[in-house]
């Protein structure tokens, strides 16, 4: 069984966890894609599944193994890593992603940092006004 410390990742509070983090990230994704311009259907297809392949995978890899190393530069690889996993995903749409690299590495960073403001927010450290 995965662990990290002395607590299983896979528990019920784990897995709720992991379905919050995903929607928020397809929820800031998708709005990335209406954003500019690629807010069909069959792209919105795309992105879901492109990222029920990455997210709960990164999320993870990054519970797992951010208590063995460098938290800063373990996100670094774990993002770079799910962008050139969703280019992938994405390249073979090209119909509905014209750049798809540019896509992937615009949705993600998008998604990561108004993800990170977000987290802030709920967190307490940042406050409105």
């Amino acid at each position: 069984m995965l662990e990290r410390g002395k607590e299983s990742v896979f528990n019920i509070g784990s897995i709720i966890l992991l379905v919050i983090c995903f929607v928020f990230t397809y929820i800031l994704e998708a709005g990335f894609a209406f954003i500019t311009g690629k807010g069909s259907k069959r792209a919105m297809a795309i992105i879901f599944l492109a990222n029920i392949i990455t997210n709960p995978a990164a999320n993870l890899f990054y519970w797992i193994a951010g208590s063995y190393f460098n938290k800063i530069i373990l996100v670094l690889l774990i993002e770079i890593a799910v962008v050139i996993l969703e280019w992938g995903c994405y390249i073979s749409f090209k119909s509905e992603f014209i750049y798809p690299a540019r896509f992937s590495l615009g949705a993600n960073t998008f998604s990561y940092f108004i993800g990170s403001i977000i987290l802030l927010f709920i967190k307490g450290d940042l406050k409105w006004g």
